[in-house]
């Protein structure tokens, strides 16, 4: 009697993605995010990742595009921090997702890839400090002009509306 031939199982790769924290701070704060796979995969894979959100990328640092997995690995972490400015701009989000993974197909199975995590970047920034001046003190009522200038002490996110009131 001959061996009996052992069958091939296809197993489905599940692969999720985690935060340390719901929020951090703008001024250096940080969050980690960790990339797992429920078994290890024959050959290693890499996952590829996206960003959505309203935050830009010269919001925070450490982000990486992909997370090389070798045939042992079952977790990979990356650490991002807050760069801070002076833009006052409100708390800001940064969605990060499991894209793609390459190879798209592990040997005998397949990948599942469960979602993104959403983290809030807390703004630092105070508001901002308005400054009224005039080009000058007197000006003749027949014709003459002033200017008025306001100016601000720093960059505020999607901009203000100044309104003036005159007396006298």
């Amino acid at each position: 009697v001959g061996a009996i031939p052992s069958a091939a199982v296809a197993y489905d790769y599940q692969i999720t993605i985690s935060q340390s924290d719901a929020t951090f701070d703008e001024d250096g704060g940080t969050v980690t995010f960790t990339v797992t796979t429920d078994q290890p995969v024959p050959g290693g894979f890499t996952v590829n990742l996206g960003y959505a959100g309203t935050a830009e990328s010269t919001d925070y640092s450490g982000a990486v595009s992909s997370l090389v997995f070798s045939d042992t690995d079952l977790t990979k972490s990356f650490t991002v921090t807050g760069v801070t400015d002076t833009r006052v701009e409100g708390d800001e989000t940064i969605v990060v997702s499991l894209a793609s993974v390459t190879p798209a197909s592990p040997p005998l199975g397949s990948f599942t890839l469960g979602g993104s995590v959403t983290t809030t970047i807390k703004d630092n920034d105070s508001g901002a400090t308005l400054t009224l001046s005039q080009s000058a003190a007197e000006f003749d009522e027949d014709g003459g002009t002033v200017t008025f200038t306001v100016t601000t002490d720093r960059a505020v996110e999607g901009g203000f509306t100044v309104n003036l009131g005159y007396a006298g």
